[in-house]
């Protein structure tokens, strides 16, 4: 078990949904560190902190840079909260995380398009901004989504909590405990961002199709695991559902 908070039949399968989403976050701030003097899409608390130290420098061409991607990832938050939200309306969670990683990965795609579609990528010009606003947006949905999962599947780009709890819980006094998938997402985000950086360094017109696949992927296990489950709750009922139409079903 990794500690999802709803009644789950297939556990190590969702878990493996978080630790594939968490490559894909990884892979995309390659892609970006690269291609946009060094800014993140998933990573915020990186993004924060060189927002802080080129304001802190005087350099606001670099502290916009990094204002850009925490815009288009809090705007991603907005948009997969809603989105989510929506679809938790009608459907259960699962359904719902579905819908939001669908949501993402359409608009990796269209984000990709338009990247590659456009030319002279300069130090900030619009091909550059598009790909850093539009992955950071799709970054924002991913964790809006995971965050219905609960707290084992959350952080899939944003690691700090998840090392935190990991390294905490294996010494706690009082029941020490191994979570093997945090160890792994802590991991894959390593991993898929030394994949991402040695695509972008030999192959770097298909660094950005890296993210896109992984997210594709967590999709594919994502509907795997809604099928397992029957594709609701234990209970049968749809979350967020106005009380009447509760009544009515």
């Amino acid at each position: 078990m990794t500690g999802f908070d709803h009644p789950e039949r297939a556990p190590r399968l969702l878990g493996a949904v978080t630790i594939v989403l968490t490559g894909a976050a990884g892979a995309i701030d390659a892609v970006t560190f690269f291609a946009f003097n060094e800014v993140f899409a998933s990573t915020m608390t990186g993004n924060l902190v060189l927002l802080g130290l080129d304001v802190g420098r005087g350099r606001w061409f670099q502290a916009l840079e990094a204002l850009i991607a925490i815009v288009g990832y809090s705007s991603g938050l907005i948009a997969g909260t809603l989105s989510a939200g929506l679809a938790m309306r009608r459907w259960p969670w699962r359904n719902a995380v579905g819908v939001a990683l669908t949501v993402e990965l359409a608009l990796l795609v269209a984000v990709g398009i338009g990247y590659y579609a456009l030319s002279d990528p300069g130090e900030l010009t619009l091909r550059a901004v598009l790909l850093v606003l539009g992955a950071a947006v799709a970054m924002g949905i991913q964790a809006a989504a995971m965050r219905y999962v609960g707290p084992a599947g959350t952080p899939t780009n944003f690691l700090t909590g998840t090392v935190t709890n990991w390294v905490s819980a294996m010494v706690e006094l009082h029941k020490p405990s191994w979570n093997s998938n945090s160890a792994l997402r802590i991991g894959a985000i390593v991993v898929f961002a030394g994949i991402g950086a040695v695509v972008q360094t030999h192959l770097p017109a298909f660094s950005y199709a890296v993210p896109v696949l992984l997210v594709a992927v967590a999709i594919g296990l994502m509907a795997r695991v809604t099928v397992l489950n029957h594709g609701g709750l234990t209970t049968g009922d749809p979350q967020f559902a106005p009380d009447g139409a509760r009544q009515e079903s």
